[in-house]
C-alpha cells in the first residue's frame, strides 16, 4: 500500500480531503493497482517484480479548481519479495536443559539484513544469525525477522516446546 502525504513549507503534515486531485504514477512493470482512493492519495497494490523504482505524485488542486503550477514530487523505492521464514512451525520435545535443541531458520525474501526477535525468550531464543535455541520453559514463541532496510517489512514463524505425553499402559 502507498499513501501520498503533503507537507507545508514548515514541514507540518497537511491532512488531505477527498476533494483533492492527486495523480500518483506507479511503474506498471513492478505494480498492479488493486484499489485507489477517490482523491488518488492512497493506493493498495500488488507487487509484480522486485527492483528499484520511482513513484511520482502530482497535486493538481481541488475538484473544480486547479493550481496554476501543479506540485510534483517523487520517491525512489526498493522493492523486495515478502519475507517468509521456513519452517512456519517448529516443534521440539521439551527438555529440562536449556538450549537442548537448535535450528537455523531459512529466510526467503527481504533485503537479506534482518533483526531477529522472540516474543517469549524463556521458551525460545534467537541469535543475530537466525539460529533458534530452546529455552528453560515449555510453551510457544513467535519468532520474527524484521528487515533492517524497512522495519515494517517482516516475517514470522512459531516455535513450540512441549513435554511429550506419556502413553497410558493398558
Amino acid at each position: 500500500a502507498f499513501t501520498v502525504e503533503v507537507y507545508d513549507k514548515s514541514s507540518n503534515k497537511i491532512y488531505l480531503s477527498d476533494n483533492l486531485n492527486v495523480a500518483t504514477t506507479l511503474p506498471e512493470l513492478h505494480f498492479t493497482t488493486l484499489v485507489r482512493s477517490i482523491n488518488g492519495t492512497y493506493l493498495y497494490v500488488d507487487v509484480t517484480m522486485n527492483g528499484k523504482e520511482v513513484i511520482r505524485a502530482t497535486l493538481f488542486g481541488v475538484v473544480g479548481e486547479s493550481l496554476l503550477i501543479p506540485i510534483t514530487n517523487q520517491q525512489e523505492v526498493m522493492i523486495y519479495e515478502p519475507i517468509i521464514l521456513k519452517p512456519k512451525i517448529l516443534v521440539f520435545p521439551w527438555h529440562p536443559k536449556p538450549r537442548s535443541y537448535r535450528h537455523l531458520i531459512q529466510v526467503i525474501g527481504g533485503s537479506g539484513n534482518f533483526t531477529w526477535s522472540s516474543c517469549n525468550e524463556s521458551v525460545a531464543l534467537v541469535t543475530v544469525k537466525g539460529v533458534i535455541a530452546t529455552g528453560d520453559n515449555r510453551g510457544f514463541s513467535i519468532i520474527q525477522a524484521w528487515d533492517v532496510d524497512n522495519p515494517i517489512h517482516y516475517g514470522k514463524m512459531r516455535l513450540c516446546n512441549y513435554e511429550k505425553k506419556k502413553k497410558k499402559k493398558k
